[in-house]
């Protein structure tokens, strides 16, 4: 049976890619009151030596129209004026996130429509590194544990999370929403 394909490690600056999906989910969970929040990692493109990942960040907020997006990665630039005063903020995040992009040879980029909600895309070059060493096929007895909780209330959220899971012999533990009420709807996924 001929071997899948060699999983690699990506190498890039893991506090600057931090800081900026720091602050695009932040912003998406802040303005978004109905609806959710979505962050992908997906690769665009490999070559022998690295590979351009796409990170994106989309929410069913506000949105913005084409005036906004189109100054909105200026420095203390807001949307508009009644959003500074519904939300608060200086307007430097999302000119941080430019920098940063920038800095590491990215690049960052918005698609938005009012009332519909906004995706962030953040492309960054990245070398390979070592191989991954294959998981075990099954459970994970006498290794270290990491847990993560993640709190939503989308049900093909659930599905697509119980699947992935599986695949990586990961134990999940459905909890009703009933039980999340004390837990803030504006978890993130945060690794213990």
């Amino acid at each position: 049976m001929p071997a899948g394909p060699v999983e690699r490690v990506l190498l890039g600056d893991p506090l600057r890619v931090r800081q900026i999906l720091m602050n695009l989910v932040g912003n998406a969970v802040k303005f978004t009151e109905q609806g959710e929040v979505v962050v992908k990692a997906d690769i665009q493109s490999v070559e022998a030596d690295g590979a351009i990942v796409r990170l994106s960040v989309a929410d069913t907020g506000i949105g913005m129209d084409a005036a906004a997006v189109g100054k909105i990665f200026e420095p203390f630039a807001q949307a508009d004026e009644t959003t500074t005063r519904r939300f608060g903020g200086t307007g430097l995040g999302l000119a941080i996130c430019r920098e940063l992009a920038d800095l590491m040879a990215g690049r960052i980029t918005v698609e938005s429509q009012p009332q519909i909600g906004s995706t962030f895309h953040l492309s960054l070059p990245l070398k390979l590194g070592a191989a991954l060493e294959p998981e075990p096929a099954a459970g994970l007895a006498g290794a270290a544990r990491a847990y993560s909780r993640v709190v939503h209330r989308s049900p093909n959220l659930s599905r697509d999370m119980r699947r992935r899971s599986a695949s990586r012999c990961w134990r999940t533990t459905p909890i009703s929403t009933t039980q999340t009420s004390s837990w803030s709807t504006r978890a993130v996924i945060r690794t213990l």
